[in-house]
């Protein structure tokens, strides 16, 4: 319920938007990927979506929204933090591993 709070309450105030072209990799692999690398939480999974969640060791929330979009495999990424250059940098993070 936390997750949910979150995004309703305006505590997440940093937000970016970030879009993969043709990932060679099925949703499922990069969900999993993505949890593992960056110790991120699935709050819930339906289809072809994603929400994900962590808080770093120094208290900075994120919350990502994973999307696969067509049937090139784009994922679209819809992300939120309470910090903005942490979010930034994890990003470029997700994108260079996704290549």
């Amino acid at each position: 319920m936390v997750f949910v709070y979150l995004m309703g309450s305006g505590t997440l105030t940093c937000q970016s938007q970030l879009r993969i072209p043709s990932s060679n990799q099925d949703f499922l692999s990069i969900i999993n990927r993505i949890c593992q690398s960056y110790r991120l939480t699935v709050v819930e999974k339906i289809n072809s979506a994603a929400s994900l969640y962590a808080e770093t060791i120094l208290g900075q929330l994120i919350a990502l929204l994973f999307k696969s979009i067509n049937s090139q495999n784009d994922i679209l990424i819809d992300d939120k933090s309470t910090e903005t250059h942490y979010l930034s940098n994890l990003m470029k993070e997700i994108k260079t591993s996704l290549k």
